[in-house]
């Protein structure tokens, strides 16, 4: 049973009765704001990655590290630093390569690109 508070939110074209095509148009506006949630969390992801990375190189330097600490830790610290660098770098990589090829502009216009304008007014 479709209440009228879900027909309101998938009446794109407000004429009272949700068509396919309505549909069709809803489920593409969804996908584009569980990509734009994606890019937006993998962001975020690269952020504390190069956040981390400052703030392990800077308590590495404090006083209360001992150099045996360090040097136990060597090899712990270089996957670290690799791991979060591998992060930071797949994100900038992705989003130069989608600036480059268009790719990213094209997601964000493929809806209103697939439908025909509303000629009604």
């Amino acid at each position: 049973m479709v209440t009228q508070k879900q027909k309101v939110k998938y009446d794109h074209d407000k004429d009272g009765t949700v068509s396919k095509h309505d549909l069709v148009k809803s489920r593409e506006l969804l996908e584009l704001e569980l990509q734009e949630e994606k890019a937006t969390t993998q962001k975020y992801m690269a952020w504390w990655a190069m956040f981390f990375m400052g703030i392990f190189t800077l308590a590495l330097f404090v006083p209360l590290v001992t150099v045996e600490r360090v040097s136990a830790l060597a090899d712990l610290l270089g996957l670290f630093y690799i791991a979060q660098a591998g992060i930071v770098g797949a994100y900038m990589g992705v989003s130069a390569w989608l600036s480059t090829t268009g790719r990213g502009r094209a997601m964000s216009t493929s809806v209103s690109s697939n439908f025909p304008s509303d000629e009604r007014g």
